[in-house]
């Protein structure tokens, strides 16, 4: 009877009677078999723990390399950021990068009385004014206001004839994006 259920599972572990019946179990191929699967099992684990291993040495590298550059992103983490990103990516002649700092539906009130409103509109307006100017430098940040996912920063302009104002908002991702830009606001 145990013969009959081995041969259900591994027939070549079964020797046969003279009717072709199974008979009797082959028990030292029982042993090599149950080997066999334990030295494939045992590889197995040992390939996970190695991956296992890996994945921790990797978790604790992008720890550790996230303590020393910062967070390994380009996007603004706090909303003071968002200045320091503008002069860059302009610097860079990057209209593309600075339009990426609004919202999509974005207003930029400039040039002064107009405003443009959108990523494409925001971008094709700095390609524009990108040709033009030299060089952008850091103007002196003034406080930050905060409401929950709203800030509003601001500069003082560095020709001294008043300061730039951002309304910023917090993205389901934490970074920060414009969504209203006063570069020029009337001085009164």
């Amino acid at each position: 009877m145990i013969a009959e259920e081995v041969a259900k599972v591994n027939p070549a572990l079964v020797l046969p009677d003279q009717e072709g019946k199974p008979y009797s179990v082959r028990y030292e191929a029982v042993n090599a078999m149950l080997l066999n699967e334990f030295l494939k099992k045992h590889r197995k684990v040992a390939e996970l723990g190695l991956v296992s291993r890996l994945l921790r040495f990797y978790l604790r590298l992008g720890a550790a390399l996230a303590n020393i550059v910062g967070p390994m992103t380009d996007g603004a983490q706090e909303p003071e950021d968002l200045t320091r990103l503008f002069v860059q990516r302009a610097n860079n002649r990057d209209a593309r990068g600075l339009a990426e700092l609004y919202e999509s539906n974005a207003v930029l009130a400039f040039p002064s009385g107009q405003m443009t409103v959108g990523l494409e509109a925001i971008r094709r307006l700095y390609e524009q004014k990108l040709a033009k100017v030299p060089r952008f430098e850091p103007e002196e940040p003034l406080p930050t206001l905060r409401n929950g996912d709203l800030a509003m920063t601001s500069t003082r302009r560095r020709d001294g004839k008043g300061i730039r104002v951002q309304a910023v908002r917090r993205q389901p991702d934490g970074s920060w994006l414009r969504i209203i830009d006063w570069p020029e606001p009337p001085v009164g």
